[in-house]
């Protein structure tokens, strides 16, 4: 969740030990399109996204599979406001459904041109130099606000 009364915070502590976290909006990015990639196996995917996600990641070498999936879900639930248990549910209630699943409305990646020139557009933001800097909540909070005339408002606005 964004805020103006508190500072940016890279720090997570997790049953005691304070980890520092890399929440990049293209970290994040990344991490988004690693989750959805289906040809790595499950358990891969949450160890390669806390290595992504953990700077100093010599932690993980500690907890067995058990606890980094609820490291990883913990850390997504707080920092990132993804509540991967209600994700799944709802995936798995959609299962017994007949409907054919939704499209999402957007897609960082195949959208990236349009997101990028949009916070050119509006806020003469050039993401590429802020890769690494600006964080996901940043990043999150101009994307929702960018103005119907940038061409990711055109798109979803249409």
């Amino acid at each position: 969740m964004f805020s103006l009364t508190e500072r940016e915070n890279d720090f997570y502590t997790w049953h005691g030990v304070r980890l520092e976290l890399n929440l990049s909006f293209d970290n994040i990015m990344l991490l988004l399109e690693l989750l959805s990639d289906e040809d790595i196996d499950e358990l891969a995917r949450i160890t390669i996204a806390l290595q992504m996600l953990i700077v100093d990641n010599s932690v993980l070498s500690q907890l067995d599979m058990e606890r980094r999936s609820m490291l990883f879900m913990d850390i997504l639930k707080a920092r990132l406001d993804i509540d991967l248990k209600t994700l799944m549910n709802n995936d798995k209630k959609e299962d017994g459904d007949e409907k054919l699943p939704e499209p999402p409305i957007v897609d960082f990646t195949i959208d990236a041109e349009r997101i990028f020139s949009s916070f050119l557009f509006d806020y003469n933001i050039d993401l590429i130099e802020w890769q690494g800097k600006m964080q996901w909540n940043k990043f999150l909070t101009l994307f929702r606000n960018l103005s119907e005339k940038s061409p990711m408002g055109q798109a979803l606005h249409y």
